[in-house]
């Protein structure tokens, strides 16, 4: 049970950033589409600029651009890229791409995810959107979820504990009784029943334990009473099976 709530949460983790890739691919999107309306029929830089800023609202984002159909840098963040050619790897093969992307590059030791999406302007593709954040605003974005999930795998480990040490708890209840009958039986009591009936290893040991009582009553009241009229040799032989108890002859 612990290996499965441990392999429930990985899973739920990973379902985590996985989420949060495909929210990032739609926010893209829909970046695109409005970037799209603003490109076509005329350029309306203002409405550029303010969707690109927009984008910086969202607590993942560190950067958030727009490039036409030759990679020219027509709307940014930062405002030194704004007209600059972007010939990176990412911005080409982002612009080869029908669909939203997700790259990951490192730059000066900082990982990156960049999400892109083709901006369309009718039927004729007229740019490309990209979206950055760092694995790290990323992992940080997540942190309430994967707290939640932590807690829960928590309280599944606490319950799983105790709901382990109730059960075992409840089958071995007449251990300790059978334990303060056999000391009863050593000190020569005999007088005695435990009454559990489970039908589990421990109710065999009950009844294998009461049917000794028995046995050993019946010997003593055997003991006790030939002992009486006869030897000590020969009730010990009755009660070893050495001395035949049939009637007549012996």
């Amino acid at each position: 049970v612990l290996a499965l709530i441990a392999a429930m949460t990985w899973i739920l983790l990973q379902q985590g950033e996985q989420l949060m890739t495909t929210e990032m691919k739609l926010r893209s999107i829909a970046y695109a589409r409005s970037a799209g309306e603003a490109i076509s029929p005329q350029l309306d830089t203002f409405t550029l600029h303010f969707n690109t800023h927009e984008m910086l609202k969202e607590k993942w984002v560190e950067y958030a651009g727009i490039l036409d159909a030759d990679r020219k840098v027509l709307s940014h963040t930062d405002p030194q890229k704004i007209g600059g050619l972007d010939d990176s790897p990412i911005a080409l093969i982002a612009s080869r791409s029908k669909d939203a992307l997700v790259q990951q590059y490192s730059s000066r030791g900082v990982s990156y995810f960049d999400i892109s999406a083709p901006v369309f302007s009718g039927d004729r593709r007229t740019g490309t959107v990209h979206i950055g954040s760092t694995r790290a605003a990323v992992a940080s974005s997540l942190k309430d979820a994967k707290r939640q999930v932590l807690l829960v795998a928590g309280i599944a480990v606490i319950l799983d504990m105790l709901g382990t040490i109730i059960i075992v708890g409840w089958m071995l209840r007449p251990l300790p009784v059978l334990a303060k009958a056999a000391r009863a039986v050593g000190e020569g009591r005999l007088d005695m029943q435990i009454s559990f009936s489970t039908t589990d290893e421990i109710g065999q040991l009950t009844q294998a334990f009461n049917q000794m009582l028995l046995s050993l009553r019946e010997k003593e009241m055997i003991r006790s009473t030939f002992g009486r009229y006869m030897s000590k040799e020969v009730v010990d032989g009755f009660l070893n099976g050495k001395v035949s108890m049939e009637l007549g002859g012996g």
